[in-house]
């Protein structure tokens, strides 16, 4: 005679054993038809504790980086500054209080951060000061460019990077 373990196993017999064990075990993965209101209620828990930790570091994450575009574009508009003064040896003599004057005074000067700073120019034949002050979400935010490439950066995401 043959072990248990090589016996022929039928369909009728597989059917019964699996009835058999529905039986003894109903609550198994065979009769789970989805998700209970608690695990759903876990799930929403979890993703909005991450949401709260996420979003305002990824606001910030989003001023600093528009302050550190700002500093590329008052470096931009310094490399105009330097252009025209190689060309005619002096600086263009201006007081740009706008971005817009700014961009009339510099025609190949284009922000990229022109939404979020306003832009402004104080300059001799020998010196000039570049300045870019953040607006609405980057209020207080203060970067300057002179033409003896002192560099500074002040107030609210400014304060979060020295070195430009």
């Amino acid at each position: 005679m043959r072990p248990h373990c090589f016996q022929k196993v039928s369909a009728m017999n597989l059917h019964i054993t699996r009835k058999r064990n529905r039986h003894y075990y109903p609550n198994s993965m065979a009769d789970s038809r989805g998700f209970t209101l608690v695990e759903m209620l876990t799930v929403v828990a979890i993703i909005g504790i991450l949401a709260t930790i996420a979003l305002p570091a990824y606001e910030n994450y989003l001023k600093k980086s528009r302050a550190k575009s700002a500093t590329s574009d008052l470096v931009a508009l310094g490399l105009n500054f330097e252009n025209a003064y190689q060309r005619t040896l002096t600086y263009p003599t201006s007081t740009a209080a706008s971005t817009s004057e700014v961009k009339t005074l510099m025609p190949g000067w284009a922000p990229s951060q022109e939404q979020f700073f306003g832009y402004s120019v104080s300059s001799s034949s020998t010196a000039y000061t570049l300045t870019a002050a953040g607006s609405g979400s980057l209020s207080g935010c203060t970067i300057k460019l002179t033409s003896d490439n002192t560099r500074t950066a002040s107030g609210g995401p400014c304060d979060s990077f020295t070195v430009w």
